[in-house]
Formats: C-alpha cells, sequence, structure tokens
C-alpha cells in the first residue's frame, strides 16, 4: 500500500525532508548553543560547495556544445537570486525562536504557490485525486498547526512580565513570516527550476545556479556583516563541525531536489517534503526535549496519508514543457 511512499518520488521526497530537519536542527544549534545567527555565510558555503562538486562534470559535457546563451544565464540568475533569498529567509527565521516543526508547517504554504504556477507557467492540471491528495495532506497540517498553538499558548510561564510576553509574541511572528515568505519564494524556485531542467541538463542547471548563488550569499553576507565576524564564528571544532554538516546537507539536498524535478514535479515534491515537520518534530524531541502532543503526530499520519493519494496519478501536462515561457530560452 505504501509502495509509493516508500520508493520513486516518495523515498526521494522524504530524503529530502530528512536532510531538511536536519539543517534545521544545525542552524537552531548555532544559534541557541552558539549564539551565531549567519544565513547568508551558511548559504555562500552551501552553494560554493554544490558548484565545485559538478563542476567536473559540467564541464565536461559542455565541451562540444559550446557556449551558453545569455537568455538561459539569464533565467538561472533569476532562479539562483529567488532560491538564495527564499534559503536565506529560512535560515534567518530560527534567530526569532522559530520550532525546527513550525518550520515545516509553516512551508504548506508552498503548496498553493506552486498549484498556481505550474498551471500558468507549465500548463499542468491537477486531477480530482491530486485535489484530495493536497485537502487530505493540508487537513493533517491543520491538526499539527493545533496541536502547535496549545503547546506554544503554555510556552511563556505566568511570572513572565507583560513587556517579555510581547517580545516573545513579536519574535515569534516575525519568525513566522519569515518563514511563510521563504515558503512562498521556494515555490517559485521549484516551478521555475522544474520547467528549466525538464528540457535542460541538470549540471548545468547546477554549476550555474549554484555559481550565481554563492556570489549572491557572499554578497549578502558581507553586507551584513557576517563575514567581520569570520573568527568568532570559526572559534571551536563544534562550530565548524556545525557549519561542515550544514554545507553537506545543502549540497545533497540541492541535487536531490533538482533530480526530483526533472523526473518528477514541484508539486509532488512539496508535498512530499511536508514531513519536514515530521523529521523536525522528532529530533526536536530527541535533541531539544520539545514537546510531542498525540495530535500532532495524529496529523503528520493525515500527511503521509495524502502523499500516497497524490502519488497514485500522474498529472497531466502539455507534452512540450519547453513551450512554457520562462524555459523556451
Amino acid at each position: 500500500m505504501w509502495g509509493s511512499v516508500l520508493s520513486g518520488p516518495g523515498l526521494a521526497g522524504q530524503a529530502v525532508a530528512v536532510m531538511m530537519a536536519l539543517m534545521g536542527v544545525v542552524t537552531k544549534y548555532l544559534v541557541q548553543s552558539r549564539n551565531l545567527s549567519t544565513p547568508a555565510l551558511q548559504n555562500t558555503f552551501g552553494y560554493g560547495l554544490t558548484c565545485l562538486l559538478f563542476l567536473p562534470g559540467f564541464v565536461v559535457y559542455r565541451r562540444d556544445k559550446g557556449p551558453i546563451t545569455w537568455r538561459r544565464l539569464v533565467a538561472m540568475l533569476i532562479i539562483a537570486a529567488i532560491d538564495s533569498q527564499a534559503a536565506f529567509q529560512s535560515n534567518l527565521a530560527y534567530k526569532y525562536g522559530v520550532h525546527i516543526s513550525s518550520a515545516g508547517i509553516l512551508s504548506s504554504f508552498t503548496i498553493p504557490v506552486v498549484m498556481m504556477l505550474s498551471f500558468l507557467f507549465l500548463d499542468v492540471r491537477y486531477g480530482l485525486t491530486h485535489l484530495i491528495a493536497v485537502f487530505v495532506s493540508v487537513v493533517g497540517l491543520a491538526m499539527v498547526c493545533f496541536a502547535d498553538a496549545s503547546i506554544q499558548s503554555r510556552s511563556v510561564p505566568d511570572t513572565a512580565s507583560l513587556n517579555s510576553t510581547k517580545v516573545l509574541t513579536t519574535n515569534l511572528v516575525y519568525g513566522d513570516m519569515l518563514l511563510l515568505s521563504s515558503a512562498a519564494t521556494y515555490g517559485l524556485s521549484n516551478v521555475f527550476s522544474e520547467g528549466y531542467v525538464k528540457t535542460h541538463h541538470i549540471y548545468e542547471f547546477l554549476v550555474c545556479v549554484s555559481f550565481f548563488g554563492t556570489l549572491m550569499s557572499f554578497l549578502q553576507a558581507a553586507h551584513l556583516g557576517e563575514l567581520a565576524n569570520h573568527s568568532r564564528t570559526f572559534m571551536s571544532t563544534k562550530t565548524e563541525a556545525s557549519f561542515a554538516a550544514y554545507t553537506a546537507l545543502f549540497a545533497a539536498v540541492m541535487y536531490t531536489c533538482t533530480k526530483y524535478m526533472e523526473k518528477f514535479d514541484a508539486l509532488g515534491f512539496n508535498l512530499s517534503v511536508l514531513t519536514t515537520g515530521l523529521w523536525g518534530t522528532i529530533f526536536g524531541f530527541v535533541l531539544f526535549r520539545e514537546e510531542v502532543p498525540i495530535l500532532k503526530l495524529i496529523g503528520y499520519v493525515g500527511v503521509v496519508v495524502g502523499i500516497y493519494i497524490y502519488h497514485q496519478t500522474a498529472v497531466s501536462r502539455r507534452p512540450l514543457v519547453e513551450e512554457a515561457p520562462l524555459v523556451n530560452v
């Protein structure tokens, strides 16, 4: 019964969900335990490693094909700008006390964004089965949100002052807004990435987007003063190990995500990674002793059921994807 979840697109989606949850764990550790918030610098290393890993294959592939047209470079520059900002906002949100599980929940905002953009730009048509799958997953997430709300309502002690309560609430709201913005931006990135990699080589996409992403993230890190504190940033073995782990996970997520877009579709990917919150809940309980109510686990069962239903029927799309506006470059 669960073959569609545990193999093929389902397995790839869960692999990304686990890695994204681990990236959240590392970022939260840096913020809480090392007092470091360096979202742009983390992305600089991640994009840089991705570029270096796939550069040899890209050079071999392009050896006899001539230079890439400027229109394709512009398309990948736009994708890199969107993707790097989504990653930056997602990492920055942990500075404001966002729970790992909440990050997975709020990322569900990518679903309506991806559905609308895929319909408009890639001419994807979703059937009744897909709509039911999305509905079931959203209902499951609603249960998770309710469970999280009940936890946060008890998170401030009765003895806390009114001012500290307001500060905590404001920080959480700001962090949630960052995650919502990140989710919408990721939706843009995923749809445009799907349109590109379905008609061009994956190494071309990975190398060019990660190269542009490295430059943009580096400039952003310099502007925010993250580079000026590099001696403080790498002052301990634990911090260096955390950066190394995040960098490796970033490159693995970028490759797996791109490969998924090449083989399947953006909505299926974003639906699959809704379980990032589930893995985040597990890691949060093990590492940070975060509370796990039963209602949240029941909600995630609904998410998994929705993923299973979605992968029972393939989406219909226009045969020539390269006719899509973004891809016709």
